[in-house]
């Protein structure tokens, strides 16, 4: 058993050496939290470079402690010790998370005697006990330890109570009264919203992070399909109703420019919506997954994830077929909505025989209404969702 400064030593230079293991690392987004010492600045800067997307190489975190050193010299990571053994790096994590949850507890029942006043008597002891236990509750959900049934309905009872007594609370949107009332988004649900091309599914999800953002909330929108400029290009296009075409030509009226430009400022000052923008940037599904962590952690808690579209997410593997590829992916957002206790929309493509279904039906196109086979790659997107919408 390793000592915990040559355990944190190793596991921050193999996260360096061999950057795709912090992507999938169970400490990403709290390094900081987590490393103790010179290696939680270290463990800060590496989950900054995240935020920002970019790859936490040694040579990238090098150059941060080059120019603002602080109490790490740049040598001190240069010599860290970094295996690139994957069985030897999850067991270095194993270790890790014992001595990380150790160290909570006892920071916990620390806390709890600070709240207790050795010189007065305590005559309801009830308030310190909910502090200390809902300390070591977060321990044991940090920690992702066993519970008892019990203790799973005792915690969803917590979750409804909270949100029932939260007069403040605004939960995620669609922006359609009507499709909040059949399909409502809930935390921890994942939902695949599927349609053919040009069908609107992208319009609809921005009109969900729109909804969700003006109510107070942050949204993760990750689209790999656009670019963050031509995002927000077609998201302030439906809400001014201005051509884009026209707007990339530089055709418009100055009036309408100026409307455009003042609703660049209220955007700026309601800073809700977070775009992950594609330029160089993976397509890999942890690669994602790592962002909306992050992105969760900086916000305090997100309150929607939209991610566009599932088809174009990769796994890192190049012999795998994109079946099993779409299965790996759909049960790792599930995983992502289920720990966040987020509500995670997908987007989806129909496959070509849903798309003839309608072409052949002999009505107007879009007329048929489409099945769960229609799921382009659908091996396990319905059975991992916990609602299908289509748009047709």
């Amino acid at each position: 058993m390793l000592d915990t400064t040559d355990l944190q030593e190793r596991l921050i230079g193999a996260y360096l050496n061999t950057p795709d293991y912090v992507a999938t690392s169970p400490f990403v987004g709290r390094m900081a939290d987590t490393f103790t010492g010179k290696l939680s600045l270290v463990g800060k800067h590496i989950d900054s470079l995240m935020a920002m997307n970019k790859t936490p190489t040694l040579e990238a975190v090098y150059e941060i402690i080059c120019n603002d050193p602080g109490p790490v010299l740049p040598e001190y990571i240069m010599d860290l010790p970094g295996s690139k053994s994957e069985t030897t790096v999850r067991g270095y994590e194993s270790q890790m998370k014992d001595w990380a949850s150790q160290r909570a507890i006892m920071q916990a029942l620390r806390n709890a005697g600070k709240a207790i006043d050795p010189e007065k008597r305590i005559t309801d002891p009830t308030p310190v006990i909910s502090s200390l236990l809902e300390a070591l509750r977060g321990v044991q959900t940090q920690a992702g330890a066993d519970v008892n049934l019990g203790e799973g309905l005792r915690e969803a009872i917590d979750r409804s109570d909270e949100a029932r007594h939260n007069a403040d609370a605004h939960p995620a949107s669609w922006g359609l009264s009507s499709l909040d009332r059949l399909c409502p988004l809930e935390p921890g649900r994942m939902y695949i919203l599927a349609a053919a091309p040009k069908c609107g599914k992208t319009s609809l999800a921005m009109q969900a992070a729109m909804a969700t953002a003006k109510s107070g909330m942050k949204v993760a929108f990750a689209s790999l399909e656009m670019r963050a400029d031509e995002l927000a290009q077609v998201m302030a296009s439906r809400e001014l109703g201005f051509d884009t075409r026209a707007f990339r030509r530089g055709q418009l009226d100055q009036s309408i420019m100026g409307d455009i430009r003042s609703l660049a400022q209220q955007w700026d000052d309601l800073d809700n919506i977070i775009v992950r923008d594609t330029r160089g940037d993976s397509h890999r599904c942890a690669d994602i997954a790592a962002w909306v962590k992050v992105r969760n952690r900086m916000a305090g808690k997100l309150g929607l994830v939209i991610i566009d579209y599932l088809q174009l997410m990769e796994s890192g593997d190049s012999r795998k077929s994109e079946y099993e590829v779409v299965t790996n992916n759909t049960r790792k957002l599930k995983l992502l909505a289920s720990s966040l206790s987020v509500p995670v929309i997908v987007l989806s493509q129909m496959n070509r025989e849903g798309r003839k279904q309608q072409m052949d039906s002999g009505r107007e196109a879009g007329q048929v209404e489409p099945t769960l086979n229609a799921l382009r790659s659908s091996g396990s997107i319905e059975q991992d969702s916990d609602a299908v919408l289509f748009l047709w």
